[in-house]
């Protein structure tokens, strides 16, 4: 790839300004206690505007195959195996602040 097709690849500037703005953010415009304020009261919603931006974006690359997935064709026992084993070390977890 040329250096021309990379200065004009807007995904890439895209990366390097929200990298620049993360590090301003973190290093120079938050102080310590502002931080933990701001973690505390806005870290759980931007955990779930962030999973749901990624559940819409699996769905625009995925849900072509989901909506032409055959239910009898899964192979239900693995599956089911699957489940088994996560609530089983979802039961042994002991959730708190960490």
């Amino acid at each position: 790839m040329r250096l021309a097709d990379w200065i004009r690849d807007r995904k890439l500037w895209l990366l390097l300004l929200t990298s620049l703005l993360a590090l301003v953010l973190g290093f120079v415009a938050i102080k310590g206690n502002a931080a933990i304020q701001v973690v505390g009261h806005g870290g759980y919603w931007f955990v779930l505007v962030t999973f749901l931006l990624w559940g819409w974006s699996l769905w625009q690359c995925f849900g072509q195959s989901l909506r032409a997935l055959r239910w009898r064709t899964l192979d239900y026992k693995l599956h089911s195996l699957v489940a088994a084993c996560g609530t089983l070390l979802l039961t042994h977890e002991s959730f708190g602040f960490k």
